[in-house]
């Protein structure tokens, strides 16, 4: 059953996909969108309130509708309240983490350039030297961030943008767990093998050093 409100949400998607909506864009008035698409102001009301349900429009008080320019914004709603409702668990973001970064790796290995390596070595030198563990977690997402940025596949960084929330709790208690059955030395040794088989642009070590670190985080899950 089509809605007539659907009627605006189908115009605005076009819009996007042909170009003549652009991320960031001011929509037209409610009283001028009512009139281009022959349905009441009411209904354009009711379609752009869905859109901003769904994260792809941001109503601004008194300045109007914009399109969002954030991807992952509007991404980030949907995902985190699904996993949410479908009371998500620690070994479903693992799963994930494992498929994306086993996948990406190899796109890494291709395109990653001298500063983000350099960036990947800065990151784990603060991850051997800090004792404030809350930290050391941030610093670890971090370091895995730039592995999903250096495969310059906007769809990837988006979708993981998109999930960091979720990433983040994942993040922490999979270090906890194998600092806690290994030792963080472990963690230390399997961020330097990914580093070390980087910056060698060496795919099958690449691709080992990170299977490796997830073998060791699944030999924690109970």
């Amino acid at each position: 059953m089509i809605r007539k409100y659907d009627i605006v949400i189908e115009y605005i998607k076009k819009g996007i996909k042909k170009g003549s909506i652009k991320y960031g864009d001011k929509l037209l008035p409610e009283r001028v969108l009512a009139e281009k698409l022959h349905v009441s102001r009411s209904t354009v009301r009711e379609g752009i309130k869905v859109l901003e349900i769904m994260g792809l429009v941001e109503s601004k008080r008194g300045g109007g509708n914009y399109i969002t320019d954030n991807f992952e914004k509007m991404l980030y709603n949907p995902i985190t309240l699904m996993f949410s409702l479908q009371n998500g668990s620690y070994d479903d973001v693992h799963e994930l983490r494992k498929m994306l970064e086993e996948s990406t790796i190899e796109l890494c290995v291709k395109r990653i350039t001298d500063e983000e390596i350099a960036a990947m070595e800065e990151v784990h030198h603060r991850l051997l030297k800090s004792t404030d563990e809350a930290q050391m977690s941030l610093a670890d997402l971090e370091f895995h961030s730039i592995i999903a940025k250096a495969s310059k596949n906007p769809l990837i960084i988006s979708i993981l943008n998109s999930v960091s929330e979720i990433l983040e709790g994942s993040v922490k208690t999979s270090r906890q767990r194998v600092i806690e059955k290994f030792g963080k030395n472990t963690i230390d040794k399997d961020h330097q093998a990914i580093v070390d088989a980087l910056k060698k642009r060496d795919l099958e070590k690449s691709k080992k050093a990170i299977r490796e670190h997830f073998e060791h985080i699944e030999k924690t899950i109970i």
